[in-house]
């Protein structure tokens, strides 16, 4: 007993000894280690990071060893400790093969080599060059740490691994959402520069369309809105492509100015149609407003493509509501193309349409493709008034398509009433 507090003052005092990593190169050192150590360095946190052994926490973000996930309020409730961040390297004959990062003094999840502690910049620096280097997921995981260390620029890195062409597409695609990251802290003239980097790459004709994409999402994305109003400008592009990409992008943030955006590109109707598309199904997308959706029907009647009716009517159905419902059923009520009836059917189903409003519809239509579109809906439901109307199709409908029809639906059903029926009929 009287060794221990001798023991763990030694390794404090050893701790405390450890040489700064300046002049010697942080990867030198690693690299000087036994080929197949794993090798651990720690280095101070910037502003809001936290976690544990093997987790971290940055904003609203959670990152794992499994992958990353988003929290919000008091749902994210495991302990999180500030402290240096902790990554441990793993190797196999002196080449990384992985990664492991942690927050605190007790972050360490294996036996290794400690190299102690290092300063925000140095640790920045070695992680962004395996980043570079390092092929497959070893490299890629190497960004997570770059970007919690204090005190570092990591700026121009990212932009050079986001434009470098010769890197993977996984490795370009964590730089370009980091960079947009970055931007919300960064200084006025950074910030700029990052998302000029954004933009340059979101119009660039002669780089893979994902990378691109990436690009637009990654301007919609930061938190503050840094990026929206250079989506706007893409966004009204003579570029079918971009502007069509730059409007979905758009869609993904509840920015008000990319609603706006979006509300005068639904009611503009000299935009080419694909652009428009994109604006139609960005409005009725996850931040849709009560506001929104009226605009929706409201244009409805002006649209000439099916493809774009056909997106007002998947949006009207997601959002649902009494008063979706009932502008859906009365555009199902419009004998016209078949098709057309039956997608605003199906939409009515999606927006809450009852049983009891199908069976109203199905007497009032007379064509056969939508009323047969209305037997598939309720056998989908199998309630009740679902299965008595369905009963009372199969046993005395004057069609015998839908006869048909009918029986087939329910042939998969274990009710006693319907199974009973369906005997009585086939005995007949």
């Amino acid at each position: 007993m009287a060794t221990r507090p001798r023991f763990l003052m030694a390794g404090a005092l050893a701790l405390a000894a450890a040489p700064a990593v300046v002049a010697q190169g942080l990867a030198e050192r690693i690299s000087r280690a036994p080929a197949n150590a794993a090798i651990a360095f720690s280095f101070p946190a910037r502003d809001g990071v936290c976690g544990g052994p093997g987790f971290v926490r940055y904003g609203t973000t959670v990152n794992v060893s499994s992958g990353s996930y988003s929290f919000s309020g008091d749902s994210e409730s495991r302990p999180c400790l500030a402290g240096p961040v902790r990554v441990t390297v793993l190797r196999a004959d002196n080449q990384v093969v992985g990664l492991e990062t942690g927050v605190g003094a007790d972050a360490a999840t294996r036996e290794s080599q400690d190299l102690g502690a290092v300063s925000g910049a140095v640790a920045a620096e070695y992680l962004l060059g395996l980043a570079r280097t390092v092929e497959g997921r070893p490299g890629q995981s190497a960004l997570l740490p770059a970007m919690l260390a204090a005190d570092a620029n990591v700026l121009p890195a990212l932009q050079a691994l986001a434009t470098n062409r010769d890197l993977s597409r996984q490795i370009r695609q964590s730089a370009i959402s980091w960079l947009s990251r970055e931007a919300d802290h960064l200084p006025g003239a950074q910030a700029t520069a990052a998302l000029e980097t954004l933009s340059r790459m979101a119009r660039d004709e002669s780089d893979a369309p994902a990378i691109r994409e990436s690009a637009m999402s990654a301007l919609a994305r930061g938190g503050e809105g840094s990026g929206i109003p250079t989506l706007i400008t893409l966004a009204s592009s003579n570029d079918p492509w971009i502007a069509r990409t730059a409007m979905g992008a758009l869609a993904g943030s509840g920015d008000p100015r990319a609603r706006a955006h979006l509300r005068a590109a639904v009611r503009a109707g000299s935009r080419p149609d694909g652009v428009r598309v994109a604006a139609l199904k960005g409005l009725g997308r996850s931040y849709a407003t009560a506001q929104d959706v009226a605009i929706l029907r409201e244009v409805y009647p002006s649209l000439s493509s099916q493809t774009e009716r056909d997106a007002v009517l998947s949006a009207v159905g997601s959002a649902g509501g009494a008063a979706n419902v009932q502008w859906l059923i009365s555009m199902a009520r419009q004998e016209g193309e078949e098709s057309a009836v039956s997608r605003a059917l199906r939409a009515a189903s999606q927006a809450g349409a009852t049983s009891a409003d199908l069976i109203s519809l199905y007497d009032g239509l007379s064509d056969r493709s939508p009323r047969s579109t209305i037997l598939g809906l309720l056998a989908e439901r199998g309630d009740r008034a679902a299965i008595d109307k369905l009963l009372a199709v199969a046993q005395g409908d004057t069609d015998p398509a839908l006869r048909r029809t009918a029986i087939q639906r329910l042939s998969n059903s274990n009710d006693p009433r319907v199974i009973a029926a369906l005997r009585d009929m086939v005995g007949r």
